[in-house]
């Protein structure tokens, strides 16, 4: 009987990539496309990176969730990091190392997914699943997301999971396929907070869904919210008993609505390429586009073809998502809305954009008419690929050069800073003694754990910092973070020697004024 069975599946699963040839050869030219991006110098790597790789080397070594500097991981949640211990633990290798094949795994999989579910699209064609297609493989957009070692990667992938689990329960409505869309939408939100959203969606196209009795939709409604937040729940209990805080601590937002407006109309503009760099009316872009999805919606809801349709999950999901890093950023202080943020609604939003096309073609009877919005298609479709083709191209001997942005680039490598750190002793004799305003850096390059500079936000960590008698600084001068204290507050409050000093960094001996007096 399981014999039968798993042939049963695999006859399935050989269907799914005969008829999805088109989405298949995508996927395996995304998947190229990106290792030879991080290959030659490997993914890119920023601070939230050395977060989570350091806390997937700690986990597979039995220590915890717990980051390079030996504190609780607080500010993420954690599945992430565990998702890349399970990976370190079965290949035995290091993080760094398998990053370049998970991101191409990873981005070949998320364009095949976009390609299955544009076939099931109620109207759809094969030139238009070519083009999108095409559109997706060679995203700046995502390629900037695959090709550094980011949560968006693997979070992305489970949104597109949750389209295709929506969509199978809206065939059936049974509790199995509700309990796989729950816990899908459970593990995007153990791997972002933002995956919050994916909740909001669920929640929504359950509420509106009227092929289901009140009685019924409740009760799913119930299931759905408890199941879904239940692991981010037991993973917010755990911060709280280690920490005290849910997040970690967080600052009000300081950017007001209006601003992250324009903010988020420009990451559109740059979607959609032919407007790259023009963001005058960036604003105006934001309010059309949440304007006309929510029209779209509204109108999915009264189509019976659209009904169930992918089409309407995904609008549902590109609106509430918006929304959410919208007044997300005005209500809590992180960096200023970008791609990275935005990237988990970039499919939907291209997808949103387009998926009417096909269906006109098939309503224009006049021929004439038909080959005047053919050539449109067209010419739209060659200005979005020879801007996008040349942005790629521009990335990619940057990074040919350069390496990826972040602290894989050849200029961190061959810092004077970076040198130093890797060779002065005093690192390795006294590193419980060391504080530095990029720790990360600090870890990244010499395996060791030091002290972050305090935010002068956050007055009690300020006030103790002061107390210390006695203390090294690495201060890194590049990309200086202007929300920690700073060379010229801290020499205030203490007498600061200059042990070491290299053209971009220094390390400072930190000592209380009445003790160098005393002698």
């Amino acid at each position: 009987m399981n014999y039968f069975r798993c042939l049963e599946i695999i006859m399935q699963l050989y269907q799914i990539l005969f008829k999805n040839t088109a989405s298949l050869i995508a996927a395996v030219a995304g998947c190229i496309l990106i290792y030879i991006s991080t290959s030659i110098h490997g993914a890119g790597i920023s601070p939230d990176s050395i977060v989570y790789m350091s806390t997937a080397r700690n986990l597979c070594h039995g220590l915890g969730f717990y980051e390079f500097n030996g504190y609780p991981m607080v500010d993420f949640p954690v599945f992430y990091p565990t998702f890349l211990s399970c990976i370190l633990f079965l290949s035995h290798s290091d993080v760094l190392v398998f990053a370049p094949f998970v991101n191409g795994i990873l981005f070949g999989t998320i364009v095949f997914i976009s390609g299955y579910i544009l076939q099931k699209f109620v109207t759809t064609h094969r030139w238009y699943k070519w083009m999108v297609l095409s559109i997706i493989v060679l995203s700046p957009s995502l390629i900037e997301i695959y090709t550094m070692l980011w949560s968006e990667t693997l979070f992305i992938f489970f949104t597109l999971l949750f389209f295709l689990a929506f969509k199978n329960y809206y065939s059936n409505h049974s509790l199995g396929a509700l309990m796989l869309v729950s816990l899908i939408a459970a593990l995007a939100f153990l791997t972002r907070y933002a995956g919050i959203t994916l909740i909001g969606t669920g929640g929504i196209l359950l509420l509106v869904n009227v092929k289901s009795g009140w009685r019924k939709k409740i009760t799913h409604l119930l299931i759905f919210s408890l199941v879904s937040v239940s692991l981010v729940v037991m993973n917010l209990l755990r911060n709280t008993t280690l920490t005290g805080t849910l997040t970690g601590k967080r600052q009000l937002g300081i950017t007001p609505f209006y601003k992250n407006v324009e903010y988020v109309g420009s990451v559109f503009s740059d979607w959609l390429a032919v407007l790259q760099n023009h963001y005058q009316f960036a604003g105006l872009i934001c309010i059309l586009a949440l304007f006309v999805f929510s029209v779209l919606f509204l109108l999915q809801n009264f189509s019976m073809d659209h009904y169930h349709s992918y089409e309407k999950i995904l609008t549902a999901f590109f609106i509430i998502y918006s929304a959410f890093i919208l007044i997300s950023a005005t209500l809590s202080r992180y960096e200023t809305i970008n791609n990275r943020l935005l990237s988990p609604a970039y499919i939907p939003f291209i997808i949103g954009c387009s998926y009417l096309f096909p269906g006109w073609l098939n309503i224009i009877k006049q021929p004439w008419k038909k080959m005047l919005l053919v050539a449109g298609l067209l010419l739209l479709y060659i200005s979005i690929q020879f801007k996008q083709i040349q942005s790629d191209l521009s990335f990619y001997q940057d990074i040919k050069e350069d390496g990826i942005p972040g602290y894989a680039e050849t200029f961190w490598q061959t810092s004077p800073v970076v040198q130093l750190m890797r060779s002065d002793t005093l690192l390795q004799r006294h590193s419980n003694l060391f504080y530095s305003n990029q720790n990360h850096a600090v870890y990244f390059f010499t395996g060791q754990k030091t002290e972050t500079v305090p935010e002068r936000v956050h007055l009690q960590e300020v006030k103790e910092f002061y107390q210390l008698p006695d203390f090294y600084i690495i201060w890194i001068l590049e990309d200086d973070n202007p929300d920690l204290l700073s060379i010229k507050e801290i020499s205030q409050h203490k007498k600061m020697e200059i042990v070491k000093k290299v053209e971009d960094g220094f390390i400072f001996h930190c000592t209380n004024y009445s003790e160098i007096n005393k002698h």
